[in-house]
């Protein structure tokens, strides 16, 4: 390992000389390395071409060069362009040649707002308090309510919050618990049914404390920074911002390995949730839609 760290210094130091010392040099041939392919292509159609010429002057013009020999020529340079994703076709019409091009349609599509794909969720509250704090179940579960929202500070009965859960994961809409500063300011959201699999049987936290509904009350009341041990647990720091590009959005859910993560507006209040999968075929269908808004625009 250390064999190869000091290798990779000693190049980036090499590169660093070459560059201070040869700066036109450098970046010269650094444009050609990352272009050889194209270079070789266009080499060859210019070889092919002067090969044409060649061969209808040492023939006296007996041997004519037609435009269809041309074309032949730059083959080389068409296939590499397309191969690389320079270009995805080349469009022979009245108007002249047409070339579409994937790689600006993608990267405009990657560099979209991840707003259009937030999956909006409005969490409801439960009642802290003791009597009556269950009359709501039956109204969400009749709206389809997908998350509940739990407020830092307040003080919650344990048995309440466990009818909530086991009664309103009943229905496939309900996923999240979201938790919220007492100013409304997103904390941070779990997936309801993981944490009421980490009720249902002993389980611990990753600091190794049980996991029941009466210390999930008390974290709420005094020490919501518990929830960060909770293992599926997503903390505001973890969140994506409503403006944040598709690319970067995808970037993050990778580098965190999540199928999804929570959303949060200017004012950091929770605002939904950027899935994976959705914000993916989002994301292709824009590309399509940028190239068929292309071939549109050269008809």
């Amino acid at each position: 390992m250390d064999d190869r760290k000091t290798c990779h210094r000693e190049i980036n130091a090499s590169d660093y000389d070459m560059m201070s010392l040869f700066p036109h040099n450098y970046w010269m041939g650094k444009l050609i390395m990352e272009n050889i392919w194209l270079l070789i292509s266009v080499i060859i159609a210019v070889a092919l071409l002067i090969g044409l010429v060649l061969l209808r002057t040492l023939t006296d013009g007996n041997a004519e060069v037609r435009l269809t020999d041309a074309a032949i020529a730059i083959i080389p340079v068409i296939v590499f362009l397309i191969a690389s994703g320079k270009i995805t076709k080349l469009v022979v019409g009245p108007e002249g040649v047409t070339v579409e091009a994937a790689s600006e349609a993608i990267l405009g599509a990657a560099g979209g707002s991840v707003g259009d794909q937030v999956e909006r969720i409005e969490p409801e509250p439960i009642t802290a308090a003791g009597k009556g704090g269950i009359d709501s179940i039956p109204e969400y579960l009749n709206r389809g309510v997908q998350a509940l929202t739990f407020e830092i500070g307040r003080r919650y009965v344990p048995d309440i919050m466990a009818k909530y859960f086991l009664e309103l994961t009943a229905s496939p809409q309900f996923k999240y618990m979201v938790l919220v500063e007492n100013d409304g300011k997103f904390f941070g959201i779990m997936d309801a049914r993981k944490l009421l699999s980490l009720t249902d049987q002993p389980s611990m936290d990753r600091s190794g404390r049980s996991v029941t509904w009466g210390k999930l009350r008390e974290w709420i009341h005094v020490d919501p920074r518990a929830f960060k041990a909770l293992p599926g647990f997503v903390p505001a720091e973890k969140s994506l911002h409503a403006n944040e590009t598709k690319r970067a959005a995808l970037s993050r859910l990778q580098d965190e390995d999540r199928e999804w993560l929570p959303v949060v507006d200017d004012s950091r209040k929770f605002a939904g949730i950027v899935d994976r999968s959705r914000l993916t075929a989002g994301l292709i269908l824009d590309v399509a839609d940028r190239l068929e808004g292309s071939r549109a625009d050269n008809q």
